[in-house]
């Protein structure tokens, strides 16, 4: 039973796959590392928010030694299958005034594209964008809450690569 599970998951992922590759543009190896990467589809474009990998903390655009090394490490993965460029995306929690929430989203997605571009990626070839507390994705109001909202999204899609 547990082959047969396994069989029906790698038919289902290469069933994704093939669908995706036509309406993205993505080759299958591009597609396997992106869902081995953990990002998701969302129309046209594949997300990966590292809310999970990457968090700031309160009122913070400062990056961790460890969260550096990670974004290193996805920036090569990335590169090796043709991934060279992408949209990146910074997010606040909704705690303070909108405008600055805006411009400290805006810092997090530049610090986080200064690490892409150190480990390689050509910096005409990464857009950022800060969304401001616009797009929660868990609730603000609870603490986790606010943590998991103060995060980074990466976007690859068809004109970005």
């Amino acid at each position: 039973m547990r082959l047969f599970r396994c069989i029906c998951l790698f038919f289902a992922l290469a069933l994704l796959l093939s669908g995706c590759q036509a309406s993205t543009g993505l080759n299958n190896q591009q597609l396997r590392v992106l869902v081995q990467e953990g990002f998701e589809p969302h129309g046209d474009e594949w997300v990966l928010n590292l809310s999970v990998l990457l968090l700031f903390g309160f009122d913070q655009d400062m990056l961790s030694k460890d969260s550096e090394t990670e974004i290193r490490r996805l920036s090569d993965t990335l590169r090796s299958v043709g991934i060279n460029s992408l949209r990146i995306e910074g997010h606040a929690d909704a705690t303070g005034d909108e405008s600055y929430n805006l411009q400290l989203s805006e810092r997090r997605a530049n610090r986080v594209a200064e690490v892409f571009i150190y480990a390689g990626t050509a910096p005409q070839l990464i857009s950022t964008r800060g969304m401001g507390s616009a797009f929660p994705i868990a609730s603000n109001e609870t603490a986790e809450g606010r943590a998991q909202n103060r995060r980074v999204s990466i976007i690859v899609g068809p004109s970005f690569t």
